[in-house]
């Protein structure tokens, strides 16, 4: 497809590829036809006069499926135009092999147009998945067919169904289970099943059956649990094709169903909030009982894992919290909860709160627990229904707009504004929805040519700025057709219609034809329409447009309807294509797709008799189904599924079976909220969803941007090559290895070492800065790397020894390392216990690099770490203590500072990490090295929950391109994350995301075994928008939203202050080719002092650095290093105190820049790049530059302080009254002496 200035051209070489014009639209998402669009003689120039017949070329379209499946009957359907006389064609298959060839159809054809499609057989095929070629071939006089286009077969398997009575059992009871097989059209088979286990915790057979013969789809099994069975979670397997879980565990079923019913959402402004909570037996009795309520910010729950039913709240300070509510009568507790406390309004981040609750019943004192989430959101949100993305010139556009309130209910008699922009004249019109809730509006477009944009508001005055409401926007692009004649398929909005099973659908098809497009004996004009669902052709046909009707103008107008039934043979998606194909081969076509409801074949209905029976009271229960249906029942105290609702055999089971998914339990769904700041740079904005199979799939796409930060010390280039290093031996272990993403990592590995060795020392350390003392954790931490990096390249071994060598140097009787100098991040460091920080550190890295020669120097080490980790309570020295047992085996110890540092765990429903103050990058390293600590020892199934809770929250901290906030703490998250993938990896099945919104915006994506470490991206309409994420199948897929927006400078800053001048501050003759820029920059935090520092300044446009100046700053005791790099200048210094530092270098111009905009200087902290400040400089003689000549060397210097105008007007100068206190003069242009 060519994108031409926004316009969308369909050309004939597009159709010549895969399914391009199945989606005029440009959704690429889904290509469910390989169409081919073939011209047999060259095309007669372009004229505004109809065209002779000798001009008329014969033109032939070929649609099959691009995906078949084995075993199955498919269509393909043939078109031929203006042909000349007969044509024998054939179409074949074969597998790029000679000897299998398949034949798919022959025909002859006798008459100028044709179309047909033809039912044929998909080859059988041995693997799961092959590649074939579809040719289609044919001669006629003076006419040879012969083209070939390649098709994908993929074998079918059956699906299973899996169902246990319960979900989780005591020892010594009985476990009954179902197995349901059907093929992917939901009918059940009779196929034997070869093989039928059951496997305990630890992987081991404890039950089998074999060529099991299902009756009508249905096996039954019945297998009994021995009283001493561990307990734990047991697989049920079919090998290779499906698999469930159920667990042996102590279980009381659950008595009390409790539910807490709150509004869908509450915006910042509101003051309160109804609730209600309801508790009731599972038999739907109410509960009498007390409650206690918390509402907290976030993800907070004060409940969880809390068994102390009488505290009494007060140790939850960022929660509102009721004591000893009472239900009523009906079982319930209703209330406003006042939530002015949260201040909303002034905490943006915060996007839901959650309550969280317990009963007690009264006179058991059983206890009862649930929690739920309140959105926080706008009041009222504006969106578009099925808006088209295109419009067609002189067709009117149309659309419909819904507005809703905070309930999701629409709102009726609402006022809002569409503001319609063309060529940058906006025009506002009111608008009104009707009693349901929706607004239609049309458009003239007849004096559109480039993108317009529209957008919904509630009030145009304060257009671009924000409002209690969710407001939306669209940009609608030209459709473009050089011929100017079109299609165009009706869209259905689902406001305004929804699609009913066993119903018939029409769709209108409007056409718009150029007289001039056709051939002058054509008498009609033969339009195709194809429905697909599920990569079939599903249905096609022919419409004939008479075209010998008399015409009114140049264009013939009409329309047509296309009917077809909904039916389950659809779901979950029908594509409609409809084209045609005017002469010289211009093809002209629109595309819609529908979304189908499942629709069940055999309908069934059951009722008991009664509503309310006594116990031991006989029941009776009526089935309603289709004659002759085998009916298979499930009868279980509903207190079994409510610990594990998820897992019901629900209708979303059934309907992705159908589709051909393979899962163990329901979609999953998420709903994500994005704002951008109240001040942001209007235009700067962008939102982008990103979907990866695996976790280390954002690094992996981004190798080159992890570490967004200068790299030119001896730490930073190691952190570089250690994150490729991480990525490499992760992908190499679960074999994901491609040999581009090879040959990236080891370019990464191979300039980091040779680098690297620039900084190395004479006694085999490694400096931070070349030239430096050797620094010992940053040598440890360079031979942990060489030594692992080994594996993939060549590192010369006597350089590592000889770094180990030196650090056993530094190794003092008790086993502790006397290593001098601060640790890279003061944050982080306590005096206390600094030396056992660092000897964790050391100790760390010898292990795990597996390089030491002595082991009494690891085992000297170990004892230093065990009679020290008694005093330590310093939250990040105990995360290194805990991972540092944990590969030394002290099970006892390791246990002991996890049990220590769980008490200080950040925990939440979804998250859990671990914090210090005021240091983000010291959180993610503590929470990585916990997690570590975990991966070190076999997991249990609650500490994989952990785990994953740790996982998420660090993976909620990457950065745009999958980094972190630094260096230490990226290598160290990384090498948790690495670590983590491979203790979790599974060869994965197919996973479906799907994302959309109200408005009618969707994406789609598949993650598969092809696409695991694939990065699949999309752009988001809105910038402040609520977006659905759906997803299923049966493996995990990462899902990240990206949104990026500038901010204008800010005024104020914390930890650093800083100021930028100009040397001389007011224009000069000399400033004008070159000046000094004066930054004074301390630290103002409260630490003693800083750590590494970064200072970019920005150059202006058309300067350049002196270099000499730069070079002088390294005079500066602290400035350790600069570099200049394209457009700024970066320095590094070890550290600023809360004196005063002045930098100065110069800059001098090399290209005149008008308007020149005012460039920056930023001071941060490498460590916490958080502590910033930025100030601003700007050109001396910006505002002098217009009242002389631009031409540097036109210019003389001819005044003197205090010249007066007069006498510089005398010497024939200009004069800018506008520089104070300085008044040069400056010879005009032209001007000689």
């Amino acid at each position: 497809m060519v994108i031409v200035k926004n316009k969308v051209q369909i050309s004939p070489d597009d159709i010549k590829g895969n399914a391009v014009f199945t989606d005029m639209r440009a959704n690429m998402q889904l290509l469910l036809v390989l169409a081919s669009l073939f011209i047999f003689c060259s095309a007669a120039e372009e004229t505004s006069e109809p065209w002779s017949s000798s001009c008329v070329c014969s033109h032939y379209v070929v649609i099959v499926p691009n995906q078949l499946s084995y075993p199955s009957t498919e269509k393909t359907c043939v078109v031929f135009y203006h042909l000349k006389g007969p044509v024998n064609f054939k179409i074949e298959m074969n597998n790029g092999n000679s000897d299998r060839v398949e034949l798919v159809t022959e025909d002859k054809i006798d008459g100028p147009n044709y179309f047909q499609c033809y039912s044929f057989q998909v080859p059988a095929i041995s693997k799961k998945y092959e590649m074939w070629n579809f040719k289609i071939s044919g001669e006629a006089d003076g006419l040879k067919i012969n083209r070939t286009k390649t098709v994908f077969i993929v074998k079918l398997f059956n699906s299973y169904i899996i169902q246990t009575d319960k979900y989780i059992y005591t020892p010594g009871q009985a476990v009954h289970f179902r197995i349901v097989t059907l093929d992917r059209d939901f009918r059940a088979l009779n196929e034997k099943l070869p093989l039928v286990e059951i496997m305990d915790p630890n992987g081991n057979r404890i039950g089998q059956w074999r060529d099991i013969s299902p009756k009508s789809g249905i096996s039954d099994f019945s297998f009994q649990l021995s009283e001493d069975l561990p307990f734990g979670d047991y697989t049920i397997n079919i090998p290779k094709q499906k698999s469930s879980i159920f667990s042996v565990a102590k279980f009381i079923p659950q008595k009390i169903e409790l539910k807490i019913n709150l509004p869908w959402k509450i915006v910042p402004s509101d003051e309160s909030f109804s609730l209600e909570i309801c508790g009731r037996y599972t038999f739907g009795k109410p509960l009498k009982g007390s409650l206690k309520i918390y509402v907290c910010e976030l993800l907070v729950n004060p409940l969880e894992g809390d068994d102390d039913y009488e505290d009494d709240g007060t140790k939850h300070s960022e929660c509102q919290y009721i004591w000893n509510a009472q239900t009523n009568s009906r079982g319930c507790f209703t209330g406003e909860i006042d939530i002015r406390y949260f201040n909303l309004s002034t905490k943006p981040h915060i996007r839901q709160l959650t309550v969280s609750t317990s009963i007690k019943e009264k006179h058991t004192g059983l206890v009862e627990k649930a929690s739920n989430h309140l959105r926080i959101g706008s009041a009222k949100i504006i969106y578009f229904e099925d808006l088209e993305y295109y419009y067609y010139r002189g067709i009117p556009y149309n659309g419909v707009i819904t507005v809703i309130d905070r309930n999701k209910k629409r709102i009726p008699n609402e006022v809002f504004y569409l503001i319609v922009k063309v060529d940058n004249v906006k025009t506002n019109i009111s608008l009104v929805t009707n009693e349901e809730g929706v607004a239609h509006f049309e458009l003239d477009t007849t004096d559109w040519v480039d993108v317009v944009n529209i957008k919904g508001v509630f009030n145009f005055e304060e257009y671009d700025q924000k409002y209690d409401g969710i407001e939306t926007q669209r940009s609608i692009f030209p459709f473009y057709s050089p011929r100017k004649s079109l299609l165009k398929v009706e869209k259905m909005s689902t406001v305004l219609k929804k699609l009913l099973c066993n119903t018939m659908h029409s769709a209108k098809i409007e056409y718009r034809i150029n007289v001039n497009d056709l051939p002058p004996e054509l008498n009609e004009l033969s339009v195709i329409y194809v429905l697909s669902s599920r990569k079939s052709v599903a249905l096609h046909g022919e419409y004939k447009v008479d075209v010998r009707a008399p015409l009114s103008g140049q264009y013939l107008y009409g329309s047509f309807h296309v009917n077809f039934p909904i039916n389950k043979e659809l779901f979950p998606y029908a594509n409609l294509l409809v084209f045609t194909v005017l002469r010289n081969g211009n093809m002209i076509g629109d595309y819609t797709s529908l979304t189908i409801p499942y629709c069940f074949v055999n309908q069934v209905k059951l009722e008991f008799s009664e509503k309310v029976v006594h116990p031991r009271k006989r029941v009776g229960l009526e089935i309603t189904a289709e004659s002759g249906s085998i009916c298979s029942i499930r009868s279980v105290d509903k207190g079994q599924l409510l610990h594990r609702p998820f897992e019901q055999l629900s209708k979303s089971i059934v309907q992705n079976l159908s589709f051909g998914y393979r899962q163990e339990r329901e979609e999953k769904e998420r709903e994500i909220s994005l704002n951008v700041p109240d001040i942001w740079v209007p235009g700067s904005e962008r939102a982008d969803i990103i979907v990866f199979g695996d976790i280390l799939n954002n690094a992996i796409a981004n190798v080159d941007d992890i570490i967004d930060l200068p790299t030119g010390c001896g730490e930073q280039n190691m952190a570089r090559a250690a994150v490729s290093l991480h990525i490499l031996q992760y992908l190499n272990n679960t074999k994901q290895l491609t040999t581009e993403i090879e040959n990236r990592l080891l370019k990464h590995l191979t300039v980091g070492y040779q680098k690297q060795l620039t900084f190395q020392t004479e006694k085999g350390s490694y400096s931070i800065f070349s030239g430096e003392n050797g620094n010992g954790w940053l040598t440890a931490f360079v031979v942990k790397c060489l030594s692992q990096a080994q594996n993939f390249i060549y590192i010369d071994e006597k350089i590592i020894q000889g770094s180990v060598k030196w650090l056993s140097s530094l190794q003092l009787p008790n086993g502790c390392f006397n290593i001098s100098g601060n640790y890279y991040n003061n944050r982080i460091q306590d005096e206390e216990t600094h030396e056992i920080t660092l000897t964790a550190f050391v100790t760390i890295a010898l292990m795990e690099s597996g390089n030491i020669m002595e082991d009494g120097v690891i085992v000297n080490a170990l004892s230093c770490l065990r009679k020290g980790a008694e005093r330590v309570n310093n939250t990040y020295t105990e995360s290194l203590l805990a991972y540092v047992f944990s590969l030394s085996g002290d099970n006892g110890l390791r246990q002991l500072v996890l049990e220590d540092l769980e008490k200080k765990a950040t925990n939440t429903d979804l998250f859990k990490h671990w914090e210090i103050e005021d240091s983000r990058s010291g959180n993610i390293e503590i929470t990585s090295y916990v997690l570590l600590a975990l991966l070190e020892q076999q997991l249990s199934s609650k500490e994989i929950e952990e785990a994953t809770k740790i996982m998420n929250w660090i993976l909620q901290q990457q950065n745009l391109y999958g980094g972190f906030s630094s260096t230490q703490d990226t290598v160290v998250a990384f090498q948790a994350m690495s670590g983590f993938a491979k203790s979790t990896f599974v060869p994965r099945g197919d996973t479906y995301v799907n994302v959309k919104t109200l408005s009618g915006f969707q994406e789609k994506f598949i993650v598969d075994k092809s696409s695991n470490i694939l990065q699949q991206k999309a752009s988001l309409p809105d910038v402040r928008g609520e977006y659905t994420v759906t997803v299923t199948g049966g493996s995990c897929v990462y899902v990240q939203t990206h949104l990026q927006y500038h901010i204008p400078v800010a005024k104020v800053y914390s930890n650093f202050a800083i100021s930028v001048s100009t040397l001389p501050s007011v224009c000069t003759f000399q400033a004008h080719a070159s000046f000094d820029i004066v930054a004074e920059l301390s630290y103002t935090g409260n630490r003693v002092s800083s750590n590494m520092v970064i200072v970019e300044a920005e150059l202006l446009s058309g300067f350049i650095p002196k270099k000499s100046s730069v070079t002088l700053l390294l005079n500066n005791p602290n400035v350790k290093k600069t570099e200049i790099k394209e457009d700024k200048i970066i320095i590094y210094l070890s550290e600023i105190t809360h004196d005063t530092q002045t930098l100065l270098f110069s800059i001098k111009q090399i290209t005149h820049v008008n308007n020149l905009r005012p460039a920056a200087v930023m001071v941060y902290d490498y460590y916490e790049p958080e502590e910033y400040a930025v100030a601003e400089y700007t050109f001396p003689c910006e505002k002098a530059w217009g009242h002389c000549p631009s031409n540097v060397s036109e210019r003389k210097e001819c005044g003197y302080p205090s010249i007066s105008s007069e006498e510089c007007l005398q010497r024939h100068c200009c004069y800018d009254s506008s520089v104070s206190e300085t008044p040069w003069c400056f010879f005009r242009k032209g001007h000689t002496e």
